[in-house]
């Protein structure tokens, strides 16, 4: 089973899709798309109601700087952190360092690839749901994190074709 990263509507071609998992089976094997039916954080809403237990050992974090379970820090950890609040089951989760607070958010990188932007459909759906729940600082730091990371894009896209015209 390969987990589904979004619903049907939000699905764009990525390393995974319905379409073309199934295709990878064989004879000895069967590859399926699981559960394009519901969102990520549908998904987490599920998981944290069905299996609480389940977040007792969360690991999420591919960075694991010294040792770490969960750096609290990287993209990955905070969008988790992010949906489990949204989710009422954050208080439930101890694998994270530090308490998820807005000034957490302040140094989120995110990266931008014109052929791969679910990161950033993962956040502009986060700042949704913060925005329906009547969490503004959140949607309000969300919004300052999406809006500075465009401007960094741009600002590296504009250095780099400069460099090239000028032949530096």
């Amino acid at each position: 089973l390969i987990g589904s990263y979004a619903d049907y509507a939000g699905i764009t071609p990525h390393a995974s899709s319905p379409l073309i998992d199934p295709m990878w089976s064989c004879e000895r094997q069967l590859v399926r798309h699981f559960s394009c039916r519901v969102d990520r954080l549908q998904k987490i809403k599920e998981i944290s109601d069905r299996a609480p237990h389940l977040l007792e050992s969360l690991r999420v974090c591919y960075r694991n700087i010294g040792g770490a379970y969960n750096c609290g820090e990287c993209e990955k950890c905070l969008r988790t952190q992010m949906e489990l609040m949204l989710c009422g089951s954050l208080d439930e989760c101890k694998t994270f360092p530090k308490p998820l607070t807005p000034q957490s958010l302040r140094g989120l990188r995110l990266k931008w690839h014109k052929n791969n932007l679910n990161s950033w459909d993962f956040w502009i759906n986060i700042r949704k749901r913060c925005d329906e729940r009547g969490l503004k600082e959140y949607s309000r730091e969300v919004s300052r994190v999406l809006w500075s990371n465009r401007i960094g894009w741009a600002k590296r896209w504009l250095r780099e074709r400069f460099r090239v015209l000028s032949g530096l």
